[in-house]
């Protein structure tokens, strides 16, 4: 993986080579904007979780399956790498 920064969360901290859990349980849609919302959690050794809303999510459809869900949320998360 690689190393993450979100201004907003715990001062601009960042996490270094996270594992990335998604949670598809949770997804807002707006097809107006081809996007979702989803939440994941990015955690790190020693047992630290940081969840987050990742917004603005692109997808080309709805028709998704989860290893594509992560695909995409893994391509989102390049917008906060270091």
């Amino acid at each position: 993986m690689a190393t993450y920064k979100f201004d907003w969360l715990n001062s601009g901290a960042e996490i270094v080579d996270p594992e990335l859990v998604v949670s598809s349980d949770n997804l807002s849609i707006y097809p107006s904007n081809m996007t979702i919302d989803v939440d994941i959690v990015l955690e790190i050794t020693g047992g630290t979780a940081f969840g987050i809303r990742l917004t603005e999510v692109q997808v080309e459809n709805f028709d998704y399956n989860e290893t594509e869900l992560v695909q995409r949320v893994i391509t989102r998360l390049k917008d906060y790498e270091v």
